[in-house]
């Protein structure tokens, strides 16, 4: 966990505090992810020491995580804030990045990549941002093998396509953008025990088939 407080003054970070705080998200980003607290003092070892509570945490978690997604070049989608608030609406906003499966990201305007390094976020060289590609891509290609194969263990067939199921049996918004009405569950028999679900929109009769997809 990072903590960071230079350059925040009455809620509202300066330029310099916003590209080192992007700069440090993009590098937990590209490496093993991690979380990263603004609103910390620091000693001179950088050990954390107290709060230094900033005004409206919340509004400004909101701000920030928009302003570093939209900064972060591919946008960094996988990021949290939140505002924890510990004297009125004051507080720290709490940034958590897991390790990112789009890495390597870079900050749009530096144009540079970044990783940690101990308790620090260094630039990357162009053979490390090549090797993250290569590793990213792999571990990208074994997680789509893997949905891939447990997604041929149940499917529920629609007017629409094709709605996958997860192995515990529930059922997810449906990929075709309809989803699946109580009425159009009665009467009809799961393989896998799955209850009926409600929705808002039109009622869609599912046909419970143990066929695996074949794509």
């Amino acid at each position: 966990m990072a903590t960071l407080t230079r350059g925040t003054k009455e809620g509202t970070p300066s330029a310099t505090a916003k590209r080192d705080l992007t700069k440090e998200l993009i590098a937990f980003a590209n490496t093993r992810g991690g979380t990263l607290v603004l609103g910390i003092e620091e000693d001179g070892e950088k050990r954390a020491t107290c709060i230094k509570p900033i005004r409206a945490c919340r509004s400004l978690a909101e701000r920030l995580s928009a302003s570093i997604i939209a900064s972060t070049d591919p946008p960094l989608a996988s990021l949290e804030a939140v505002g924890v608030e510990t004297e009125g609406d004051a507080g720290v906003v709490v940034f958590r990045v897991p390790p990112s499966l789009r890495a390597p990201h870079r900050d749009r305007d530096e144009r540079e990549c970044y990783r940690r390094s101990g308790d620090s976020s260094i630039p990357m060289t162009m053979r490390e941002v090549q090797d993250l590609c290569v590793v990213r891509s792999r571990e990208g290609e074994a997680v789509y093998n893997i949905l891939n194969e447990r997604s041929r263990s149940f499917s529920v067939e629609q007017q629409a396509g094709f709605v996958l199921i997860d192995g515990v049996g529930n059922v997810p918004n449906p990929i075709c953008g309809l989803r699946a009405s109580r009425e159009g569950c009665e009467g009809l028999s799961s393989p896998v025990g799955v209850n009926p679900v409600s929705t808002m929109a039109g009622t869609h009769q599912l046909l419970w088939t143990k066929r695996q997809l074949s794509h």
